[in-house]
């Protein structure tokens, strides 16, 4: 019989010993792939917990500023209802300062001969309607309007001659002037 004598045990030692340091390798770059894995899992997982404080506190300060903003619009709108309630007002005592001081004024527009037996007013055209005894004295009441402060831009509308009374029948309009409050309190 014949016996088997390896004469190099070497061989399958460093045989051996090859597929244990390979086994190995592998092993240690499994476990270096898993640990990388791992750290940039906690990196990202970091990264997005940190990212989602910051979001968080956006959401709470865009809150605050969202209540700040609808604060303001308030207060802006309760501003502007209040000045068009000062507006109003304050249209409201120059129309009645108007009234009063022109028909204080047109008796000292109107120059003798001159008869009124219609005064309109619609929005801010007045309208007269009257007698006059020439053409001159229309003229002059035109002229007496154009140099007043309240009433401006006289037109001369209608003219008609009365045969049986010698008088001429006539209608003008004027436009009244817009004034301010100061013009009545003498702020100018």
């Amino acid at each position: 019989m014949i016996t088997n004598i390896n004469l190099l045990p070497w061989r399958d030692n460093l045989i051996m010993l090859s597929r244990i340091e390979y086994r190995n390798k592998i092993i240690l770059s499994i476990l270096l792939g898993i640990s990388l894995t791992l750290v940039i899992h906690n990196l990202i997982s970091h990264a997005q917990n940190k990212q989602q404080e910051i979001n968080a506190l956006i959401q709470i300060k865009s809150t605050e500023i969202d209540a700040e903003i609808s604060v303001l619009q308030r207060l802006l709108l309760e501003n502007q209802l209040k000045q068009d309630k000062q507006d109003l007002i304050q249209q409201l005592q120059i129309k009645r300062l108007e009234t009063t001081s022109l028909m204080a004024d047109i008796p000292a527009l109107v120059p003798d001969g001159i008869f009124l037996t219609v005064i309109d007013q619609h929005d801010h055209e007045i309208s007269f309607t009257g007698y006059a005894a020439s053409n001159n004295q229309i003229s002059e009441f035109m002229q007496s309007i154009e140099n007043s402060q309240w009433l401006q831009k006289p037109i001369l509308i209608e003219i008609k001659t009365n045969s049986l009374k010698s008088n001429f029948l006539f209608t003008l309009s004027a436009s009244q002037q817009p004034q301010s409050l100061d013009k009545y309190y003498g702020l100018n």
